[in-house]
């Protein structure tokens, strides 16, 4: 009986030995599925956010040379002759995206720690105009090691695509006389429309807004003040941009608006104007106000591109027509074997 006993404490033994190493290995896999799950997620994120934001910023400025500046009616403006609109920028792109991998792997809890978060690719497609962006991690596994497996590999993978996002359903009218509280036309108080945007303008490298105001029926271009407006305090401000204008390919122009003493009050734009909001340290708009000068254009001596107004004086202008208004730097997630840019949203186009 005792030799039975012994046999039996010894199978016994080697079944909670056994039911020990199970528990172990189902309590490492439990454990380790969950860490690669959060860490996983954490990863997935900072991949897209490094694609979005080498997207949007990799075209970043005007093709301009300082050399070169057309000069209309007093104001100085820098332009190339030719094609003068944002240009790719692989470096601005890939800056952006390592910049936002340095400041998530220095300060993220998890990515900051023992994970070897490092960046397998970061490749920059002017022609698809998209970013891949490839992140590979390792989680330690010393629970598992007596198993063999020291480590377990993580991979995030995203892809982005440059974007514009067009700011007119429909092109809009604006009435070019203003009217006075008895609805009598009075020039000195011209007609304004705001447009709300369909999604908001941020500011990034180089021009954030493209404008072209539209040829009037008589030939040339209206005369116009663009305002960007944003909600503070509850309520909507805007602030002139005439500034922070810069003309497109030569294909319009900025004529003053001075006061009796001689200074400057503001600005009035023709034809195709690129807007770069930090000009004026303006970061975030989610309307644009536009005037119509009040004086009619073949008074002004300019037809917006430089020379005596094309114009006609006309008995009743014809309405200013806002033909184009786009939103630059945007950017949007997309899949890699169907890389497609969401509604709404365009290419960099070559020509404005």
């Amino acid at each position: 009986m005792g030799i039975v006993r012994r046999a039996q404490r010894g199978v016994v033994a080697v079944l909670i030995a056994g039911t020990l190493v199970m528990l172990l290995i189902a309590l490492g896999v439990a454990l380790y599925t969950g860490v690669n799950a959060y860490i996983q997620g954490d990863l997935q994120h900072l991949s897209n956010s490094m694609a979005l934001a080498g997207a949007r910023s990799m075209y970043d400025d005007l093709e301009t040379d300082p050399s070169i500046s057309v000069t209309v009616d007093g104001i100085t403006t820098t332009a190339l002759p030719g094609k003068t609109a944002p240009q790719f920028s692989q470096a601005k792109a890939k800056d952006a995206a390592n910049a936002v991998f340095d400041r998530v792997t220095k300060y993220h809890p998890i990515l900051s720690n023992n994970f070897q978060t490092s960046i397998d690719k970061l490749i920059i497609n002017e022609e698809e105009q998209s970013v891949l962006v490839v992140l590979t991690g390792v989680i330690p596994t010393p629970f598992l090691s007596f198993m063999g497996i020291n480590e377990l590999d993580l991979e995030a993978k995203s892809k982005a695509l440059y974007s514009q996002v067009n700011g007119l359903t429909t092109p809009i009218r604006i009435n070019t006389q203003g009217v006075d509280a008895q609805g009598e036309p009075d020039p000195k108080s011209p007609y304004a429309q705001a447009i709300n945007l369909p999604l908001p303008l941020l500011d990034g490298y180089g021009p954030d807004l493209f404008m072209d105001t539209g040829l009037a029926a008589s030939g040339g271009y209206h005369g116009v003040r663009i305002e960007l407006c944003t909600v503070e305090d509850a309520t909507l401000k805007c602030y002139d941009m005439g500034k922070a204008a810069r003309v497109y390919n030569n294909q319009g122009a900025i004529r003053p608006i001075m006061n009796k003493a001689g200074g400057e009050i503001g600005r009035v734009l023709y034809g195709k104007i690129f807007i770069d909001m930090a000009y004026l340290n303006f970061n975030k708009a989610t309307a644009i106000r536009i005037s119509d000068d009040g004086v009619h254009d073949a008074l002004t001596g300019t037809d917006g591109l430089g020379k005596s107004t094309g114009r006609i004086l006309e008995l009743v202008p014809a309405d200013t027509q806002i033909g184009s208004i786009r939103l630059l730097h945007y950017a949007a997630l997309c899949r890699e074997a169907d890389c497609t840019r969401p509604s709404g949203l365009l290419p960099a186009p070559d020509l404005y």
